[in-house]
């Protein structure tokens, strides 16, 4: 009674012994149950929401949410189950395996790890075990809170294989990371590199959302900034139609009358929290993967995956960040905290994204190339060289098939004439000697 007076469904506890006594940590739950919040409401893009209801439609297949801990994972894996069972109107069977339930899911079978939480053996057994019975409760959808060792992939991925949904977390720093956990952790390459079987990859980070009534814009901002932070902000948030530096607001360190909330113990304030802030946003990366991405990461790596991914319309989280930073939304230097702005550039290899394309339309307009080297020169692009390098390889192996042709043709001749000279001397031989062998 005392958690529904206060809006909570419950508290997450864990603690340790320290040097002085004790440290502990308490992540209170929400008690949104008749309320699960909507995709846009957590802060996705409108295209981010339509692609993830597009990988909710299909009937089979994992779905795989990743962030840190304490970055929202299953307040949206929450509203992922909400999504699917309002399409299914509420006919099909959506069971979750959680440690613990961190809401109410509406039209779920929700059932807990019940085992000793201080035996982690114990632990990953109960997880196994509780995959392993939900499989045999006639579910459409399996919604393990988390996928923590082997053993729970693989469960997984039989249910997936089985013509099961499964939508779960995985500790990773990234989307394109998800594949690779999962092979460091032991499982096949070749079975989790399937665009069938992994249907969708979900990264997401929480930014702090400013107060709208006390933020602090960019020009009253600017001159408190160093110049290392004001020519960082002015290179990486600098995007024509997305975001302009004068377009930022900073979180105001005090707050105001709107964003500060008190803390009261036994009818006294004891302290004063949300300084300039009124909650947290989502900013993800949503990728539905093909067969053309995995191959890419198999053969190319994430770089090369991940320069394929946005050349085909994928938003990174930066791109999502700076939605939200010229909107107003977040404070850029707090935001960089959680998202480096940079992060883009750090993580390009090449500055074009196009290619594929110019590859290609060199690759076509060839004809000095032989077929082998036009297969190479194919291959190197499809790895993700861009345009220029693809060129500039394409005209270097032009003239080297030149010169290889040249020196053939060289050693052909040198050949003949040296073939013409030895049948004179033979034929003057067989005249003079009478004898020709």
């Amino acid at each position: 009674t005392f958690l529904k007076k206060v809006g909570l469904f419950g508290a997450r506890y864990s603690h340790t012994p320290t040097a002085d006594g004790l440290h502990f940590v308490m992540r209170t739950i929400n008690d949104d149950s008749d309320r699960v919040p909507s995709l846009a409401q957590l802060g996705f893009l409108p295209a981010q929401v339509v692609l993830v209801q597009r990988i909710l439609r299909l009937p089979e297949g994992m779905v795989i949410l990743s962030g840190p801990t304490g970055s929202g994972k299953s307040t949206t894996l929450r509203s992922f189950s909400r999504i699917w069972l309002e399409r299914t109107g509420f006919l099909k069977r959506l069971l979750t395996v959680e440690d613990p339930p961190e809401g109410r899911i509406a039209g779920a079978i929700q059932t807990p790890i019940i085992c000793d939480k201080a035996d982690e053996a114990e632990v990953r057994r109960a997880w196994e075990r509780a995959i392993s019975s939900a499989l045999r409760l006639d579910p459409d959808a399996i919604m393990p809170g988390e996928l923590r060792d082997l053993i729970s992939i693989l469960a997984g991925i039989f249910a997936a294989q089985t013509g099961h949904l499964v939508m779960s977390t995985l500790h990773t720093n990234s989307a394109l990371s998800i594949p690779e956990r999962m092979i460091t952790m032991g499982v096949e390459a070749a079975l989790i590199l399937d665009a069938q079987l992994m249907v969708g990859l979900i990264s997401q980070r929480l930014v702090k959302t400013l107060c709208p009534h006390c933020k602090v814009p960019w020009a009253q901002k600017k001159a408190e900034l160093s110049e290392e932070q004001r020519t960082y902000l002015e290179k990486y948030c600098s995007e024509p139609g997305l975001c302009r530096p004068e377009d930022l607001y900073f979180r105001h360190p005090e707050g105001c009358e709107h964003c500060r909330k008190a803390v009261v113990l036994n009818g006294r304030t004891v302290a004063t929290v949300g300084h300039g802030v009124t909650g947290r946003s989502v900013v993800a990366e949503v990728i539905r993967p093909d067969a053309r991405l995995f191959h890419l990461l198999k053969t190319g790596g994430k770089e090369a995956a991940r320069r394929y991914w946005m050349a085909n319309g994928g938003i990174t989280r930066r791109t999502h960040l700076l939605h939200k930073l010229g909107a107003g939304l977040a404070d850029p230097l707090e935001a960089d905290e959680t998202i480096p702005l940079d992060e883009d550039d750090v993580l390009q290899v090449e500055d074009s994204f196009s290619a594929q394309a110019a590859g290609t339309a060199a690759i076509s307009g060839s004809t000095g190339l032989s077929e082998e080297l036009k297969l190479l020169v194919s291959q190197a692009v499809s790895s993700g060289i861009e345009e220029g390098l693809a060129r500039g390889l394409q005209e270097a192996l032009k003239v080297a098939l030149s010169a290889l042709r040249q020196n053939a043709a060289t050693r052909t001749n040198q050949s003949g004439s040296q073939e013409n000279h030895n049948a004179g001397h033979s034929g003057n031989s067989n005249s003079g000697g009478g004898h020709g062998k």
